[in-house]
């Protein structure tokens, strides 16, 4: 089991970055890359012995910041790396080796190896990944990696997403409309359609159709089952770690075999919303509807019923 550090790491802001990634880098974190004194840029590097993959929408950055507190959790140089999406993430890696940099060095003394571990947390890869990724992130992976997956209400989540795209795009004068006057089957209409990636198909076709399918757990969760084992999922609910965040956090911490810590409860979520935009009670009940099923799925698969499908 991995024990508080005694190997304090070296921080150099943007010294062992790619010059590419460095303007980025620093407006974008708070926190500095770091490189580990006895190694150069294309050193040893750590790979991630867990990964949080989403979903998005659903606490993700705040719990990453929340993990970066614990001292045996080296950072990654960005939250969303992204690669085994089809076409890449932030950066759009296309190489491997890009991928691996993103992960920290090394500690110097062998006998801190073993005391820390790094991660990622690309928010689509829960409902994003293809099978085929899956298992190509399986092949490069540690055996022993583990996944945390966040999860909040399907509707919830569809329609935080899906608010955070009309607010996007309205910053640059176009997007789909919105209003809590518009007919139900208009409201629909809108969600079902936007896209975050190229809209291959409706939810069984493309996981990455829309916001609406990336809140279809089950379908996602029997991709993975495909390839990695039940016994490697967490699964966090967004209004746990928001409302009993020590307890949480700390539940995770067993699940990575790391020793648990104290924290004060989540007061803000990262990245909320800030469009105060309404569904129409009406558009819920569909949705509520749509989703049924593919709720009722997800709780046989995980043993819990998380309540998504009361009134």
């Amino acid at each position: 089991m991995p024990t508080v550090n005694t190997f304090v790491h070296v921080r150099n802001p943007h010294k062992d970055i790619p010059s590419k990634y460095s303007n980025y880098l620093s407006q974008k974190f708070n926190y500095d890359p770091f490189w580990c004194s006895n190694s150069t840029s294309n050193g040893p590097r750590m790979k991630p012995s867990f990964m949080v993959l989403g979903v998005a929408k659903s606490a993700t950055t705040s719990l990453h910041n929340l993990l970066l507190k614990h001292p045996s959790i080296l950072p990654p140089l960005v939250k969303e790396p992204g690669y085994w999406l089809d076409g890449g993430g932030i950066f759009r890696y296309t190489d491997i080796g890009e991928y691996e940099y993103v992960f920290p060095c090394f500690p110097p003394n062998e006998s801190d190896k073993s005391k820390f571990v790094t991660f990622e947390s690309t928010a689509f890869y829960f409902t994003g990944l293809k099978v085929q990724n899956i298992a190509r992130l399986k092949e490069w992976s540690p055996p022993t990696i583990k996944f945390v997956v966040l999860v909040r209400d399907p509707i919830d989540r569809a329609f935080s997403q899906f608010k955070m795209f009309l607010y996007n795009n309205m910053k640059n004068g176009n997007g789909p409309s919105w209003s809590e006057e518009m007919t139900v089957e208009s409201q629909v209409a809108s969600l079902f359609n936007v896209t975050v990636y190229n809209k291959v198909g409706f939810c069984g076709v493309s996981l990455a159709a829309g916001e609406v399918c990336h809140s279809l757990y089950d379908v996602a969760y029997k991709n993975w089952l495909q390839v990695f084992t039940k016994e490697r999922f967490l699964f966090v609910h967004d209004r746990d770690l928001i409302k009993n965040t020590e307890s949480t956090l700390n539940n995770i911490f067993k699940f990575l075999s790391l020793p648990p810590q104290q924290y004060e409860t989540l007061t803000q979520v990262k990245n909320e919303n800030p469009l105060p935009y309404e569904m129409h009670p009406l558009t819920k009940e569909f949705l509520r509807e749509f989703y049924k099923r593919h709720n009722t799925e997800f709780f046989k698969m995980i043993g819990k019923d998380l309540g998504w499908n009361e009134n």
